[in-house]
């Protein structure tokens, strides 16, 4: 895009009104929420034209806004628009940045009544996302190969499709994230973010051309996969899906040792849970203080969606100076709970780190008390760090964050459903949990049979069929570290993890993956 012509502005009174075949009409002016009379804000005229490809490209819904905030900080360019009226009415929103030839560097739309449940065709919003992508970054990056979903309700973001994009050395894509596209179910762009990562040096990281063949890595890939059966709830079907995503080393050829180690078993957890616990401040500062130990008294409470009446959940926190902070997010209408995190230095911490099982009561027990309200059998899946770590991990006392992550998977007749009802944190050196999140529930066949179904051997051989790996510069993590230099590796594509295989049938069929922040 050529450099803009600082001097050149389009000027349009505020009380002008916006039609939808004059475009430039509600990008340009200038709504004054606060004013009795309109306030005139100047765009460059170059910057009227990115707008304009916008509504007509990746954002229709710009059409209907108006510019409530425009100024220049730096380098960059930073717009608010809206269709509010009046500042208690809560409406659509697009908040921009651009720099000073044109380019977008983030993107965020909000609209409170965007339909979360709208069925997704994964072809054409995902061609759409690498389009923009294309567009605003430029070719000398790798895009994620398949989107995934984000699935977490009170984000904002439920339902939108998430395509991530990376930097590339030595013609090697480099695993740390540059930026990332959301697309909602309609293809409209909402969310954009573009931020050049330092990249490592070449003498730093593994030449690509002395990795092993593609072919090689394949075969340790496969031999290190292991397949799943479990209930699909969007198909309504029993499903083989990938338990494991394999590692495979660019030089040796041989599985990476797991860093995170999981572990799995069958219990039964009896609920006592009730509605009282998120019934009203009192009773969340209660919980609060009983199940996360934190002193209420001392932090700041905030009703952070009070005001926003189209809001579909209600937003707490309770703030601290120092030490630790909470937030609650819970479904508005049945005031059941979404998630609940504790972030921020505690007072106090253990001398000794808990161990896996030692958390696993702390998460059980919280479970049966906060969350579930019968009794119920789950497939538990307990991840930890493993008891051997890489060298390049800090293990200096104080350096390394222990936590434990434990995943409720409901189990009908000793199927386990694709994604966990109950997802807890436990902070190891706290002592205690610190996040716990609760996805939509669903109905699994009251008796799934397995009678007929293909067997673990054959849905690996069927996956393995369209299977296709690539090199990767990519970052291990460890808790809260994460290695200075990157390992050459060979990874699955995104396409090739986003499938499954029915069981039934042996019928490769989608399988989205699911996108975490």
């Amino acid at each position: 895009m050529k450099k803009w012509n600082k001097t050149a502005f389009l000027v349009v009174a505020a009380s002008l009104l916006a039609t939808p075949v004059v475009w430039a009409s509600p990008a340009s002016y200038a709504y004054a929420i606060d004013k009795g009379e309109a306030e005139v804000i100047p765009l460059p005229a170059d910057l009227v034209q990115v707008l304009k490809d916008l509504k007509e490209d990746y954002v229709p819904a710009l059409g209907n806004l108006h510019t409530d905030s425009f100024v220049k900080e730096g380098s960059e360019y930073r717009l608010i628009l809206s269709d509010k009226k009046s500042k208690i009415t809560a409406g659509i929103s697009l908040s921009l940045a651009v720099d000073e030839n044109g380019n977008i560097l983030s993107l965020s739309l909000s609209d409170p009544d965007r339909d979360e449940t709208k069925h997704f065709d994964k072809e054409v919003p995902y061609q759409k996302a690498v389009s923009f992508i294309r567009e605003q970054v430029g070719e000398n990056i790798v895009v994620s190969s398949a989107g995934m979903l984000s699935t977490q309700r009170g984000s904002g973001t439920k339902n939108l499709m998430v395509v991530p994009f990376y930097q590339t050395q030595n013609d090697v894509p480099v695993r740390k994230k540059m930026g990332e596209v959301m697309v909602d179910a309609d293809g409209q762009i909402v969310k954009f973010t573009q931020k050049k990562q330092k990249l490592p040096l070449i003498t730093e990281i593994a030449d690509p051309k002395k990795a092993v063949a593609a072919n090689q890595a394949q075969q340790s890939w496969g031999e290190a996969l292991s397949m799943k059966l479990v209930f699909d709830p969007d198909s309504g079907k029993l499903a083989y899906v990938p338990e494991n995503e394999p590692i495979i080393d660019g030089i040796t050829g041989q599985a990476v040792p797991d860093i995170e180690v999981d572990d799995t078993e069958e219990v039964k957890l009896k609920g006592t849970a009730t509605k009282e616990a998120f019934k009203d401040r009192k009773n969340m500062e209660k919980m609060l203080g009983e199940g996360f130990q934190l002193p209420v008294s001392k932090l700041t409470y905030d009703f952070v969606t009070e005001n926003d009446k189209k809001s579909n959940v209600d937003v707490y926190k309770w703030k601290a100076v120092v030490n630790e902070s909470a937030k609650i997010t819970l479904d508005r209408k049945s005031r059941t709970p979404i998630e609940v995190s504790v972030d921020g230095q505690a007072e106090s911490e253990l001398a000794a780190v808990l161990t896996a099982n030692e958390g696993k009561k702390l998460a059980q027990d919280f479970v049966e008390k906060y969350l579930l309200a019968k009794e119920q059998s789950f497939e538990l899946k307990t991840t930890s760090l493993a008891d051997k770590l890489p060298d390049w991990v800090d293990q200096t006392p104080g350096r390394l964050r222990y936590s434990h992550r434990y995943e409720f998977y409901p189990l009908t007749d000793g199927v386990p459903g694709k994604k966990p009802l109950y997802t807890i944190e436990v902070d190891a050196k706290k002592g205690k949990v610190v996040l716990a999140r609760v996805s939509e529930s669903y109905s699994p066949p009251s008796n799934p049979s397995k009678q007929g179904l293909i067997g673990e051997k054959k849905a690996k051989e069927a996956f393995l069929k369209n299977a296709n790996l690539r090199l990767y510069y990519w970052y291990p993590r460890a808790g809260n570290q994460t290695a200075d230099n990157p390992q050459l590796v060979y990874m699955a594509r995104e396409s090739s993890l986003s499938r499954a295989i029915d069981a039934e049938t042996g019928e490769v069929v989608d399988n989205w993956l699911e996108w975490r922040e």
